[in-house]
């Protein structure tokens, strides 16, 4: 289907700008390969009527046919490899469905990948009408179900843990939240061992219900609430609208997280009782959730703050911008004064040099205070998010820790809009991440999505620029993009539908050494039994032969080395002396 795709598109370059001769060269090469494989599955159609006819005891006849269709879809699978590899890296991020409804989509999520037995197969769409709407991949409405908001949907978030039924919460303007389930697919049999169970629509048979309606300032309260652990003021401001929701999980219980425009945050169970609430600091709009283990992290606009979902408090942790670059000596370069001072080369005389005075310090952590849109995890690094910010800009964080542990550093900060950013003006970003690659929607004045490489993301480098193409949508309205962390990826076009993309792009993932291993192997108690093991093997070894040799003192240099430098060679030499 991405193949016959990737040539659709190029037909339609095609037809739009006269083609060059190398163009319709390859057009054709792909063509003729395309021709192949679809042979190769007529042979595989053959033999497996084949198999068919063969008797059920006829063992002989039904392997010669297993075999020989294995063989043919080995070589299919490298020739779609090897096509898919070939192809422009333009062709391989390629529109694959358009989702559209009567009223105007505002809100879409994927269903969970282990629900469903594959990502990106379904999502939700809510649209401003008030209604949910359940697609499949092809953008073919399955089911619909009104949602009972009077002004429709402003925000919505899809349980991403949950396996049988799933849970969907939506909220509109007035500050009402509604848990809308449905019923999940039906569980079938494994197909091998690398190929999970199709799942058909006319054998799951979806349904919504509405389970629960609730407001945040009019819900009852825990019992043995603490004062502290419920700051926010619902009763003298009353509703407003819900700008953000999550889902946190606590053991088997989920709880639902809720931000409005007013600066508040408040942790529900799902029948609507209030756990906690807080508010951020500075006020203002929270704009986007993102809850992982037992902390989340708020967008707002004076930048990320972080709430402590289990102990019900707000954090006063922010993340920080280091600065590596020593702003101090280019300053005092030119005001460096003679000095005369012994010299040590000759004896009785004196030598007159230019004393550079100490450089300045360098300066400590800065808290970053920008406004944040959106906020995107990485699919295969835990500690590692990207946020995008409201004004054209896109920050890779590093988030570590937890409760009040938690640490969040800026690793990058760079923008996509130049302009927007020397005159000021509001150009929100939204960001998603697929398998290897970070995208980023910049709506309002010229829609278009930036595409990054982040596979071999590390501090000293940079997101690597990939693919950059404008998109004809309904502009001066901020869009949305949601991925499924694998190749799926949807926006909305703000004219009543959303588009479907794919991206194929070639991902190699870090298998050897990646981030997270390698910051275990590196933990400074690892390194430190290590280091202690070496010294008692050679402290043993010195017993049986007298003393360690020249080889067993470099090694042991070299570990020390890794494990603190002086402060623990020093001991290791005096130990070894002993």
């Amino acid at each position: 289907m991405a193949l016959m795709v990737g040539v659709a598109i190029l037909v339609m370059g095609v037809a739009e700008k006269s083609p060059s001769l190398q163009d319709l060269r390859y057009a054709e090469w792909r063509l003729d390969e395309l021709h192949e494989v679809v042979k190769d599955q007529e042979k595989v159609v053959r033999h497996l009527e084949n198999l068919q006819s063969c008797g059920a005891e006829d063992r002989e006849c039904r392997s010669a046919n297993l075999l020989v269709v294995q063989k043919i879809k080995q070589a299919q699978s490298s020739k779609v490899r090897r096509i898919e590899e070939s192809m422009p890296v333009t062709d391989r991020v390629y529109p694959e469905a358009v989702v559209e409804a009567r009223s105007n989509i505002v809100a879409i999520g994927f269903l969970p990948s282990q629900s469903i037995s594959s990502s990106g197969k379904f999502g939700i769409a809510a649209d401003a009408a008030g209604n949910l709407h359940l697609f499949n991949s092809s953008g073919m409405i399955l089911a619909s179900h009104p949602t009972g908001h009077a002004g429709g949907a402003s925000a919505l978030a899809i349980d991403q843990k949950a396996v049988g039924d799933l849970k969907i919460v939506t909220a509109n303007k007035e500050g009402e939240v509604r848990v809308h389930v449905l019923n999940g697919p039906p569980r079938g049999r494994r197909r091998g061992a690398n190929n999970d169970s199709l799942i058909e629509t006319s054998v799951w048979k979806p349904h919504f219900e509405t389970a629960h309606v609730w407001s945040p300032s009019a819900v009852p309260t825990m019992k043995g609430l603490l004062p502290r652990q419920n700051t926010a003021n619902f009763t003298d401001t009353g509703s407003s609208r819900i700008t953000a929701l999550d889902f946190v999980y606590r053991g088997r219980l989920t709880n639902v997280l809720v931000g409005d425009e007013l600066g508040r945050l408040s942790q529900h169970l799902i029948n609507g009782t209030l756990l906690s609430s807080a508010v951020v600091r500075g006020g203002g709009p929270i704009r986007c959730l993102k809850a992982w283990k037992s902390t989340a992290a708020i967008c707002t606009g004076q930048g990320i703050q972080f709430y402590e979902t289990k102990e019900r408090r707000l954090l006063s942790q922010k993340c920080m911008r280091l600065s590596y670059v020593d702003e101090g000596l280019p300053e005092i370069l030119g005001v460096m004064e003679e000095v005369e001072e012994e010299d040590l080369n000759v004896s009785n005389s004196t030598r007159r040099r230019k004393k550079i005075p100490a450089s300045t310090s360098r300066s400590s952590a800065q808290g970053m205070e920008m406004g944040i849109h959106s906020l995107a995890a990485d699919p295969f690094n835990e500690n590692v998010y990207y946020a995008g910010t409201e004004g054209g800009g896109i920050l890779s964080l590093q988030m570590r820790g937890e409760k009040s542990r938690i640490r969040c550093s800026v690793m990058h900060h760079f923008n996509l809009s130049v302009s927007a950013v020397s005159s000021g003006k509001y150009l929100p970003i939204s960001v998603a991440a697929v398998q290897g690659y970070l995208l980023a929607l910049s709506s309002l004045s010229s829609p278009s999505i930036s595409v990054f490489n982040i596979s071999q993301l590390t501090r000293p480098r940079l997101p690597e620029f990939v693919l950059f193409f404008p998109l004809e949508v309904a502009g001066n309205i901020p869009l949305q993009l949601v991925s499924d962390q694998h190749s799926k990826f949807a926006f909305l076009t703000g004219d009543r539908e959303a588009q479907l993309w794919t991206c194929k792009l070639v991902f190699y993932p870090q298998k050897d050494w990646n981030i997270s291993w390698f910051n275990t192997m590196r933990h400074p108690l690892l390194l430190g039994a290590a280091a202690m093991f070496f010294m008692w093997q050679m402290r043993k070894k010195k017993t049986e032969t007298g003393g360690p040799n020249a080889e067993d003192l470099a090694e042991l240099q070299n570990i020390l080395r890794g494990v603190g430098g002086s402060q623990f060679g020093g001991g290791g030499g005096g130990g070894g002396g002993g």
